[in-house]
C-alpha cells in the first residue's frame, strides 16, 4: 500500500535520511524504532508531506505520492503526533477540532450527519458525547491524545502515521492506548506506521519492525523475534538498554 524507496533528506548539507526503504502493506502494523535523533519523525514528515524529500520516491497504491492525486492520497494518510496538547488548538472545543476535518473533506454531507460523525468518533476512542464542548485544558493528556486520534480518523484514512503517540503518557495510559489502537485497527481495517523509541512496545504491537540508526535502516525483523533473534549490533544495543521490570513477587 505504502512504498518508500531510497528516501533521502538533507538539512543544510547534512544527510538526515540516507536511502530509506520501507513498505506498509494493507492491514499491517510496521514499526520504526530508533533512538532520539535517528530520523524517525523525519520519515513520517516526508511521507505526510510536511517535509519535502531530498531524494527517493514515495508511492501510494502503486502511484507516486503527490501530483494530481495528492488530495485524495492525503486524506487516506493521516498523522498522530507526539505531543497531543501542542496538536490541539487551545481555543477550540473538541467539537470544533473534530468538525474541521469533517467539514473539509465531506462538504456534500448534511451538517447533521457531520455532527453525528463527530459524536461517533468520540465513542470510537472511548470518550462520551459530553466531551464535545470541552477545551483541551479541561482534559488529561491521555484524553487529548484520544481526541487527536479521533481527529485523524475523521477523514476515513487507510493509513495512520503514529509518531511517538505514547511518549507523553504514563504507563497505565500507554497500556490503554495500545488496546485502543489494536481495537481501531480491527474495526476500521487500518494500517499503521508506528514510530517509537521503545523497542518493547513495537515488539508487542507491530507485525514487522525496521530499526533506524543515524538516518539508515540497519535491520528489518519480524516483531515476534525482535527481542530474541535480532542480528544487528545496534538493535542488540537498544534491547540491552531497555529496562527490565522485576517479576511480581521477586525480591527488590
Amino acid at each position: 500500500m505504502l512504498s518508500v524507496e531510497g528516501l533521502e533528506k538533507n538539512y543544510r548539507g547534512k544527510a538526515v535520511l540516507a536511502g530509506i526503504d520501507l513498505t506498509v502493506g494493507a492491514g499491517k502494523i510496521i514499526g520504526l524504532v530508533g533512538t532520539s535523533g535517528a530520523g524517525k519523525s523525519t520519515v513520517a514528515r516526508c511521507i505526510s508531506g510536511l517535509e519535502r524529500p531530498s531524494g527517493g520516491v514515495i508511492r501510494w497504491d502503486g502511484g507516486r505520492l503527490g501530483g494530481s492525486r495528492s488530495r485524495r492520497q492525503r486524506r487516506e494518510i493521516q498523522t498522530v503526533f507526539q505531543d497531543p496538547r501542542a496538536s490541539l488548538n487551545p481555543r477550540w472545543t473538541v467539537r470544533r477540532s473534530l468538525r474541521e476535518p469533517l467539514d473539509t473533506w465531506f462538504t456534500d454531507r448534511p451538517r447533521s450527519d457531520r455532527d453525528a460523525a463527530a459524536a461517533s468518533l468520540l465513542e470510537q476512542v472511548g470518550l462520551g458525547g459530553d466531551y464535545l464542548e470541552r477545551f483541551p485544558h479541561e482534559l488529561s493528556t491521555g484524553q487529548c491524545q484520544r481526541i487527536c486520534i479521533a481527529r485523524a480518523l475523521a477523514p476515513e484514512p487507510r493509513l495512520l502515521l503514529l509518531d511517538e503517540p505514547l511518549s507523553a503518557l504514563d504507563l497505565p495510559a500507554q497500556a490503554q492506548m495500545l488496546d485502543l489502537l489494536r481495537e481501531l485497527k480491527s474495526v476500521r481495517d487500518l494500517s499503521y506506521l508506528f514510530i517509537s523509541h521503545d523497542i518493547v512496545v513495537v515488539s508487542l504491537l507491530c507485525d514487522e519492525v525496521a530499526v533506524l540508526e543515524h538516518g539508515r535502516i540497519v535491520e528489518h525483523v519480524a516483531a515476534g523475534t525482535l527481542l530474541t533473534a535480532s542480528a544487528h549490533p545496534h538493535t542488540r544495543a537498544l534491547i540491552a538498554d531497555t529496562p527490565i521490570l522485576p517479576r511480581r513477587g521477586a525480591d527488590s
